[in-house]
């Protein structure tokens, strides 16, 4: 009877340490996806700045600790928005791109004040700004 329960011990240890590894092999393929999707966004991301103007992409890792930092403060904004809010910007310039800023400066960048600004949250708020009805006086009338 004592064999059989020394037995029986063993091999729950042995399960239960199957399950935790298991367990932790799931973790570990979620974040390396979780990683390379996020690497792929950075790329994606900075694609947008090159060859605008030499250093227009921003340094890699300034550009992927700010769009983290970025998209950790602003969960609700999908990641294909950043991306129109960054062509809206570049759009914006109409062409002159001798001032464009960095891609990272783009995210955040201190003012002279030391406070942070976000031109891409910005253009973000222009992105989902309602557009103005020209004919709003017209639709008054029609009340």
């Amino acid at each position: 009877d004592r064999h059989i329960s020394y037995h029986l011990r063993e091999k729950s240890k042995i399960l239960l340490d199957s399950i935790v590894i298991f367990n932790e092999e799931i973790i570990k393929k979620e974040h390396e996806e979780t990683l390379s999707n996020y690497d792929l966004k950075i790329k994606l991301f900075r694609e947008k700045f090159k060859d605008l103007k030499l250093g227009a992409m921003g340094s890699l890792s300034s550009v992927r600790t700010k769009l983290k930092r970025w998209m950790q403060n602003n969960p609700t904004i999908p990641f294909k928005d950043i991306l129109k809010a960054t062509d809206l910007y570049i759009d914006s310039l109409n062409g002159n791109y001798n001032y464009v800023q960095r891609a990272d400066y783009f995210i955040y960048k201190q003012n002279k004040h030391k406070e942070e600004d976000s031109r891409l949250s910005i253009f973000i708020d222009e992105l989902y700004k309602e557009p103005e009805n020209s004919d709003w006086g017209l639709s008054l009338i029609h009340i």
